[in-house]
């Protein structure tokens, strides 16, 4: 993986822009709603104590690359700590998601955080991690 070093507001401003390019270019309608919520939602804090930790992932050019990019928050909307990587793999836009849910996971095991939200925009990622049974 390689990590894209800039400052997290450059991180979130260019996401969402490539983003919502790919998406409006790759995504057919039947795919955006089985897997992405409403886009335009906006962001609301989590409750005093907890961190949030947003992810998104996406498959990026020919389809040989993957990107996926998180940010944590406090309830005050301070950013606590944030990732951004892309590397080479083939994979659909549910595959990018469920790494970008890995790699939040894993930002918030490495800072040992206890009371987490994960959020991401694939509902179908996200009623899967919500379910307890084996798939």
């Amino acid at each position: 993986m390689e990590n894209i070093s800039s400052t997290p507001q450059q991180t979130v401003t260019s996401a969402n822009s490539f983003l919502a390019a790919y998406r409006e270019a790759n995504i057919s309608p039947s795919l955006q709603n089985t897997c992405y919520k409403n886009r335009l939602s906006k962001w609301t804090p989590p409750m005093a104590g907890m961190i949030k930790i947003n992810f998104d992932g996406a498959v990026l050019q020919n389809g040989c690359e993957v990107g996926i990019g998180g940010v944590a928050r406090d309830s005050s909307g301070s950013v606590l700590a944030w990732f951004s990587c892309r590397f080479q793999r083939q994979v659909d836009s549910r595959i990018a998601e469920a790494l970008a849910a890995r790699e939040a996971i894993d930002l918030a095991i490495n800072h040992r955080w206890s009371r987490v939200l994960i959020e991401g925009d694939c509902l179908s990622l996200i009623n899967k991690l919500n379910n307890s049974d084996l798939d």
